[in-house]
């Protein structure tokens, strides 16, 4: 603000994140972050914990002083227990582990929402390896109940993923999918209940295509079939329901596909130029009713479109629940089409990542490295849009790379 190379809105907009961030954490832009009083939390049995076990569950004994109110432990950056109105100064807790490596971080939390200096100890459980299982839950919207907003490839995007994780993962691989008129607000939050029978070694990948949308309120929305364009709030996905289908569910492994296609400011007259700098195979579609309606382009924020918006939203969705997101949006709808594909660019992009990492020349079948495939979507994204849509730049889950398997 002081150097003055910002517009006034686009400053008011990350204040008003900034200071809705520190509410929601008790507190204020008066605290004194280096003077706070922490809560004290000590694990009384860290000396008995061998760093190489082969059971499923460890006992962790907790002792913390007074202050603390609730405990949170996380286990690869996922949470796997948040216990609050703690009475007393002890606890003893048994928690799950994974296969393979475990590392778990305890913290106490005060009334105030005061963290304490966390405790993390590093495990690797050697127990025979589960038999695991995929997830794949994919929403896709071509078709709108206001058909002046339809899209060409959104529904078909999510039947080319559930054809490729068939293929990938085959026996051990369950699919299911809302396309077009089945993609409502209440069908996509019954969701939840399959991804609740999950295990905690299964992988659960979920993908959204189709149109986002930000209210007045700079809320995020995935538009439902039926959905309101000038009233996203009424039928569309929050940024809640979103995190909410990935939250508290058994399995670790979690992955968000989110392609967000004219995700707001499509009435920039800059949006809507066709140029020759597209890969040659890249058209853009742009929905017949996207033009003129200040609700259509839900309403201008100051930032290059809503998708910035978006990606500030989405850091705490990763950061939450342990998921790692792989999103991208722009103005228009992207396709790439040739002989073989008919997809979105992104869908493309994560096809063609997922087909080139699973394979390699000298060594055969490879297992993806969920990081690198996350690094070849956003590279092949941005180069074939010419970064017209742009990936998220947000943080992902660092304290587990896993492997899609």
């Amino acid at each position: 603000q002081k150097i003055g190379f910002t517009d006034p809105s686009t400053i008011s907009i990350y204040k008003t994140a900034y200071q809705k961030r520190l509410v929601r954490n008790n507190l204020s832009e008066q605290t004194d972050f280096l003077n706070l009083s922490r809560p004290k939390l000590e694990l009384l049995n860290r000396n008995e914990i061998q760093s190489i076990i082969n059971t499923n569950t460890v006992n962790l004994n907790l002792s913390f002083n007074t202050s603390v109110k609730q405990i949170q432990i996380h286990i690869n950056g996922v949470p796997v227990l948040d216990k609050k109105d703690i009475a007393g100064n002890s606890i003893s807790e048994a928690v799950q582990l994974n296969n393979g490596k475990n590392q778990i971080t305890i913290v106490g939390i005060d009334s105030k929402g005061i963290e304490s200096d966390p405790i993390t100890l590093d495990m690797k459980n050697v127990s025979p390896k589960p038999q695991s299982k995929v997830y794949y839950v994919g929403i896709g919207v071509s078709k709108y109940q206001d058909s002046e907003m339809n899209l060409k490839f959104a529904d078909k995007d999510v039947k080319s993923l559930a054809s490729l994780f068939t293929n990938q993962f085959e026996n051990k691989v369950q699919i299911d999918t809302l396309l077009n008129e089945n993609a409502t607000k209440e069908k996509i939050i019954a969701l939840k209940a399959i991804l609740k029978e999950s295990s905690i070694d299964d992988t659960v990948i979920i993908s959204f295509s189709g149109h986002g949308l930000i209210d007045e309120k700079s809320n995020f929305y995935f538009a439902t079939h039926d959905i309101d364009f000038n009233n996203p709030s009424e039928n569309g996905i929050s940024y809640n329901a979103i995190q909410n289908l990935l939250s508290d569910i058994p399995a670790r492994k979690k992955l968000l596909l989110l392609d967000a296609c004219h995700s707001g400011e499509i009435d920039n007259e800059t949006d809507l130029i066709i140029t020759d700098v597209l890969d040659k195979n890249v058209k853009q579609y742009i929905p017949e009713g996207a033009k003129g309606s200040s609700a259509r382009s839900t309403r201008k924020k100051g930032l290059n479109n809503s998708f910035e918006l978006m990606q500030s939203l989405f850091y705490d969705l990763d950061r939450g629940n342990g998921s790692y997101v792989i999103s991208a949006a722009g103005g228009q709808e992207f396709a790439y089409e040739n002989e073989k594909w008919q997809n979105g660019v992104f869908t493309y992009s994560v096809i063609n990542a997922i087909n080139d990492l699973s394979y390699d020349t000298w060594n055969g079948e490879n297992r993806v490295r969920i990081s690198k495939l996350k690094k070849q979507v956003y590279e092949s994204v941005k180069k074939l849009t010419n970064n017209k849509q742009k990936p998220t730049s947000r943080a992902e889950n660092i304290e587990w790379d896993w492997m899609l398997e």
